[in-house]
């Protein structure tokens, strides 16, 4: 199991560290806003738009092939496992 990163007294109470399904959430901070908001998020952003424009940037006519792409199993996140491109 992954351990969440959320245990702030404020929202959660005073047992942050007990696993509580029932746990009534007021709001999620993942990914949030303010002192929660995830220090590497606007990183991952930049990294992921330069990676794109470089590569449209050498390769112009670079397309995938969605159709043809396999989605990963996994309960977390939706993701590729095989994606297809020609690179023109």
């Amino acid at each position: 199991m992954l351990r969440r990163r959320q245990p702030d007294p404020r929202e959660f109470g005073d047992d942050v560290e007990r696993f509580d399904v029932r746990r009534t959430i007021k709001r999620i901070l993942t990914f949030s806003s303010g002192p929660h908001y995830c220090l590497g998020a606007h990183a991952a952003r930049m990294q992921g738009r330069i990676v794109i424009e470089e590569l449209l940037r050498q390769c112009p006519e670079f397309s995938v092939d969605a159709v043809s792409g396999q989605f990963a199993d996994g309960p977390f996140t939706r993701r590729y496992e095989s994606l297809p491109f020609v690179a023109g």
